[in-house]
């Protein structure tokens, strides 16, 4: 641990006299909101794939840690050592069949002995409801993802996705129905609710909103900057172009594969992790294939699988109904699709 005491002393010596003038005046308050900017930027870096930027997220993330435990200390409140001890106490109470002689089935069960030993911890014991827990700072979609899977977890819960999807549909035109309305809200409390059962619909469908969210502004920029590059080269300015025009162009780039800058677009044939795919055939249902995990395979038989899912937050690629190529797909009968690895859900 000589690395992290030689860090501990580091910043110890930027907040005594003599240091530096910024982060001596620091508080607990004045700071608050770099923790959550800089949790933001590791999330960045994990969807970068940028093992160099990963590291030097991960020690600003450390920092913020550093940072309040210091300022404690200065304070007299309690210690970087005292964090330290306290998440190692807490793990070993939480997983008492790791650390005790308790056995669990599953991951589920541990999950739920999860919650309930939270609840028996000293200053949670007074909660009134399973959800006083979750913090009102946390992002709207995070919020409402943890409020349903606290309900689910007492048993309040839709039976299967078709619920949800008929949910989804109602609040929509509940929307609608505001909207002719006129009455701003309504509105408001309309599109609360279809936001709330999207978030729901994801839930069931293993899918992180925030992060299927942010796939799709990602795609949106690409996609429009495409839009951009066109007017540019054509020196036309983008506010003269036409609706028709933009769309054409929107369209064109939709169609080409890195586009959207979904691991599935990828041509390198490095992406190496394609546990599984879903294919709805005409006339049947569901069904679900693992596949061995390869650089690429087929998806779709002539005429047989409408649609392929290429994994979760991933959007659908579809074939041609015609026989005719479509660009940017190698074969209309053939379509290459890629997952990655299922949505890991923290306790």
């Amino acid at each position: 641990m000589k690395d992290f005491d030689r860090l501990v002393e580091i910043f110890e010596r930027l907040r005594a006299p003599g240091g530096c003038p910024w982060d001596a005046r620091q508080t607990h308050k004045s700071i608050s909101r770099c923790a959550v900017e800089e949790a933001y930027e590791l999330v960045d870096a994990i969807d970068s794939g940028n093992l160099n930027h990963l590291r030097e997220e991960l020690g600003d993330v450390l920092l913020q840690v550093l940072f309040h435990s210091t300022i404690a200390k200065d304070l007299g409140e309690f210690t970087i050592r005292d964090v330290i001890n306290g998440l190692a106490e807490k793990l070993i109470y939480r997983h008492p069949h790791v650390f005790g002689t308790e056995e669990v089935e599953d991951s589920e069960e541990v999950i739920r002995n999860w919650e309930r030993l939270k609840q028996q911890e000293e200053g949670k014991a007074h909660r009134e409801s399973l959800l006083d827990g979750i913090p009102e700072a946390l992002p709207a979609l995070l919020q409402a993802r943890k409020i349903q899977s606290k309900a689910s977890r007492a048993g309040f819960d839709w039976q299967d996705h078709r619920g949800v999807i008929d949910k989804v549909k109602e609040e929509a035109d509940e929307l609608r129905e505001a909207m002719e309305q006129g009455d701003p809200e309504d509105i408001t409390a309309e599109i609360g609710d279809l936001l709330f059962s999207i978030v729901n619909l994801a839930r069931f469908a293993g899918v992180d909103p925030e992060s299927a969210l942010r796939r799709t502004n990602r795609t949106f920029r690409s996609r429009f900057r495409k839009i951009e590059e066109e007017a540019q080269r054509r020196g036309v300015p983008l506010e003269e172009m036409s609706l028709q025009e933009m769309d054409e162009i929107w369209q064109k780039a939709k169609d080409e594969p890195s586009s959207g800058g979904c691991p599935c677009d990828r041509r390198d044939g490095k992406t190496a992790f394609y546990p599984l795919i879903r294919r709805r055939r005409r006339g049947a249902g569901l069904v679900k294939q693992d596949l061995q995990a390869q650089p690429r395979y087929s998806a779709m038989a002539a005429g047989g699988a409408a649609s392929v899912f290429c994994g979760p937050g991933h959007r659908f690629l579809r074939a041609p109904k015609s026989g005719r190529r479509r660009p940017g797909n190698p074969d209309p009968t053939r379509a290459a699709a890629r997952a990655v690895p299922p949505d890991r859900t923290g306790k």
